[in-house]
């Protein structure tokens, strides 16, 4: 087990070593203000309840997955209005500054997880060459290693459309979104949470 943990851990400095230099990873210094999204597209009663969104391919998870495969209806009817206060996380487990800032993440959903809605965006098949199914049991399994317990949307979609239709002009992980009941983005945060972007999110979050 510690072979494999060590070879785990090589593979995932040299995944990091390689989108530090793509256009998806965060440049230190970069930040862009991004427009709110735009008015949702899917008709009125689709599901909110994220586990019950609908599955882009086959179901190739096991019933507890937190991970899942999403379109862009399903990512539609995860943000759209009737869902409650959220907070929305675009990660991916190949991104080094979006697994730096999971332990903050965990305890804002510890105090903040019973009135407010997390949700993972993962940008897992972004990356050429990812296997959706093999993608899927990685990332719940990455995601229970790492102590999140609520669920991932792993976007099928090719990033320029899903940019597109999320009208995204900051196309970096990571970034989050904290969205009110009605699906309005009432705040962004650019980049990587830390200690005191974690304390300023908790009071963001005691507002929606």
């Amino acid at each position: 087990m510690g072979v494999l943990r060590r070879l785990a851990h090589r593979a995932a400095r040299s995944a990091a070593r390689r989108v530090g230099r793509d256009p998806l990873f965060e440049q230190p210094g970069e930040r862009q203000t991004a427009p709110t999204l735009p008015p949702r597209s899917t008709p009125p009663g689709e599901p909110q309840d994220p586990g019950d969104l609908p599955n882009a391919g086959e179901s190739l998870a096991r019933s507890d997955s937190l991970a899942r495969l999403a379109d862009l209806a399903g990512i539609r009817a995860a943000l759209g209005p009737g869902g409650g206060p959220r907070l929305i996380n675009h990660w991916a487990t190949w991104c080094a500054p979006c697994v730096d800032e999971l332990p903050h993440l965990v305890s804002l959903h510890r105090d903040h997880g019973e009135r407010v809605a997390f949700l993972g965006l993962g940008w897992e098949l972004f990356m050429p060459g990812s296997d959706a199914p093999e993608r899927v049991a990685e990332v719940s399994a990455f995601c229970r290693q790492h102590g999140l317990s609520w669920p991932t949307l792993l976007v099928t979609t090719p990033p320029d459309d899903f940019f597109a239709e999320m009208r995204m002009d900051h196309r970096q992980v990571p970034q989050t979104w904290l969205l009110d009941d009605a699906g309005t983005i009432r705040r962004r945060i650019d980049g990587p949470i830390d200690e005191d972007g974690a304390r300023q999110v908790s009071a963001w979050l005691a507002e929606l």
